[in-house]
């Protein structure tokens, strides 16, 4: 979730989740992100080098159905629409880089932090 460079804004250069994207594609893992503020992101674009293993990919809808098909979900961005409890709730997975889940717990879910 987010790969803008910092909460809620639009702009994704230099972004950290960028490389860890960049890095889960180049190990095989099939991913999608969800941001609001950043509608695409990939080779060639303004946030991407030429030479990136990215090509296009577009901002998915943010669902339940979605959340609960992903083996993993990953916070890289601390947006403030995002609906965290709902996040941990229907994930399997959540690792959290920004301590969004502080305080959080939800049944059968798996909160990581780093």
């Amino acid at each position: 979730l987010g790969v803008a460079f910092k909460k809620d804004i639009n702009d994704a250069r230099n972004s950290p989740a960028l490389k860890v994207i960049e890095e889960l594609v180049n190990r095989g893992a099939q991913v999608s992100y969800h941001d609001p503020f950043v509608r695409s992101v990939g080779n060639g674009s303004e946030f991407f080098d030429v030479d990136s293993a990215i090509s296009c990919m577009r901002s998915v809808k943010l669902s339940r159905k979605l959340l609960e098909s992903q083996d993993c979900v990953v916070l890289l961005v601390d947006h403030e629409c995002f609906n965290i409890r709902d996040v941990v709730k229907n994930s399997k997975l959540v690792v959290d880089t920004k301590n969004v889940t502080k305080g959080i717990r939800a049944k059968g879910a798996r909160i990581v932090k780093i």
